[in-house]
C-alpha cells in the first residue's frame, strides 16, 4: 500500500479577529515589561550593593581586626574575599558595557536586548550566590 492512496488533507482553517482593547493593553504591557527588565535588574543590583556594604561595615566596625585575621584564617579570607567579589559583580550590573547591534534593525535591537539582561542576570545571581556563601561562612565561623 502506498501513501498516493490517501486523500490529501486540507490545513485547518483558522479564524483570526481583531484584538479588542483589553487584549492590546496586554501586550503594550508585556512589551514594557520586557522592556524594563534591564532598569529592574539595575535597581536590584543597587540594593543589593548597598545591602553588601552595610552588613560589611558593620561586621567590620563589630570585629576590626578582620583583616589581620584573614592572614591568619582562611575561612576569613574567604568571607572577605566572597564580599567584596560579590561587592565588584553588583557594580557589574550597573555598568554600561558597549553593546552593538544595527540601529535600523529591530530583530538586531532585540537580540542585543535580550543578550544584556541575559549578561546583567547572570552577574546579579553570581553576586547574590557569593553573598549568600559569605554569610553562610559567617554564620559557620561564629558557630564553630
Amino acid at each position: 500500500m502506498t501513501d498516493k492512496t490517501k486523500p490529501e488533507e486540507q490545513p485547518p482553517i483558522i479564524q483570526a479577529r481583531k484584538a479588542d482593547s483589553e487584549a492590546k493593553a496586554w501586550h503594550a504591557y508585556q512589551r514594557e515589561t520586557i522592556q524594563k527588565t534591564p532598569e529592574r535588574l539595575e535597581d536590584a543590583a543597587k540594593f543589593l550593593s548597598g545591602m553588601i556594604s552595610i552588613s560589611l561595615t558593620v561586621y567590620l566596625k563589630l570585629s576590626p581586626d578582620l583583616t589581620k585575621a584573614a592572614e591568619d584564617n582562611y575561612l576569613n579570607l574567604a568571607i572577605m574575599i566572597s564580599w567584596l567579589l560579590s561587592l565588584t559583580l553588583s557594580f557589574f550590573v550597573l555598568f554600561p558595557f558597549r553593546y552593538r547591534y544595527t540601529q535600523k534593525s529591530s530583530k538586531s535591537i532585540q537580540e542585543t536586548h535580550a543578550r544584556t539582561i541575559k549578561i546583567k542576570l547572570r552577574f546579579l545571581l553570581a553576586s547574590v550566590l557569593l553573598f549568600l556563601s559569605a554569610l553562610v561562612l559567617l554564620s559557620v565561623q561564629q558557630v564553630g
